[in-house]
């Protein structure tokens, strides 16, 4: 197995630095901020010194990192989000919950003959993919795969 990079972490929360209980019972912290940097491995030195020297300064780019954090909410870089429109969010909702009522309504409807078209179409569709099946067009051209 070969290694390719390292990936540095820096956590930033918003509130004070929570327990272990409160993640473990998910009570707090309600938002976290994570910073991820990808570390080739061929940018880390070999030597022991140089090695030593490389992590003091990884380290202290993360301190900075950490006060930029609780000085201005974000990490460096961090694109802020915008606000959600209302508007947006409501035709999004009522979309989806009109799909979801014309799949119901479809899937009990009483009649037996929807029901039958839908099991012929089922086997159809699995036999001919298990078969490998490729029906003639109507139109005289087949298509492509």
């Amino acid at each position: 197995m070969q290694i390719f990079a390292v990936y540095d972490l820096t956590i930033g929360y918003k509130t004070p630095l929570p327990l272990f209980m409160d993640n473990a019972v998910g009570t707090n912290p309600k938002e976290v901020h994570i910073h991820i940097k990808r570390i080739p491995i061929s940018d880390i030195p070999l030597s022991e010194t140089e090695v030593s020297t490389w992590l003091v300064n990884a380290f202290s780019s993360k301190d900075e990192l950490l006060r930029h954090f609780y000085k201005e909410g974000v990490f460096p870089g961090t694109p802020v989000e915008g606000e959600l429109s209302t508007i947006s969010g409501l035709l999004n909702f009522f979309a989806i919950l009109i799909c979801t009522g014309l799949l119901l309504w479809f899937m009990l409807i009483p009649s037996v003959w929807i029901r039958v078209y839908l099991a012929f179409s089922f086997l159809l569709l699995v036999g001919s993919t298990y078969f490998g099946y490729k029906p003639k067009s109507l139109f005289g051209t087949r298509f492509q795969c």
